[in-house]
């Protein structure tokens, strides 16, 4: 799954999460039936799409990778869960908020009932989730959405982990900006 993100996410940040997404996909752990290869071949596609700044393109392929996942592997698989904050991420890179929230919800809800409240593709989602509130100025949601991952972050994978210390930047840029 991507990681959180910061304001001055940079398109080699995203096109470098995509390509962490595609070495833990469920593909990428030895299940090699023909719909999860497509799928990483899809996934595959979408970042090269991105990367070239074809984002109608990345959203669309995007679009079809979730289906295919969903259809392949049922609601509650990591590829199709992958592929739910794949698409959310990249409607919020693009300002389309109101298509993003369904999916980063539905994905943080999902994630917490598969994998549980500390997995940290759970903690992800929350993250993501909490920068998109961030972005439409819905901060009392967002300050108690990277407090409780800020938390769970620092208990599970420790203070100086990078993931934690992404969410402690975002947290601080969310007060400086108030």
């Amino acid at each position: 799954m991507f990681r959180g993100r910061t304001e001055r996410r940079s398109r080699r940040t995203a096109a470098a999460l995509f390509a962490l997404l595609l070495s833990i996909s469920p593909g990428a752990q030895g299940q090699d039936e023909d719909p999860r290869q497509a799928w990483k071949e899809l996934n595959s596609r979408v970042v090269a799409a991105y990367q070239a700044g074809n984002y109608a393109g990345a959203t669309s392929l995007a679009q079809e990778a979730l289906e295919l996942a969903r259809r392949s592997f049922g609601d509650e698989d990591r590829a199709t869960l992958a592929s739910m904050n794949n698409l959310a991420l990249l409607y919020d890179s693009r300002g389309r908020y109101g298509e993003a929230e369904p999916l980063y919800v539905k994905c943080l809800e999902t994630m917490r009932r598969v994998v549980g409240e500390e997995h940290p593709d759970t903690l992800a989602s929350m993250n993501n989730l909490a920068l998109l509130y961030q972005s439409q100025g819905r901060y009392g949601e967002v300050e108690l959405l990277y407090a409780k991952c800020l938390e769970t972050r620092c208990r599970v994978l420790g203070e100086e982990h990078p993931d934690t210390l992404t969410t402690m930047n975002n947290l601080a840029r969310l007060f400086e900006s108030q």
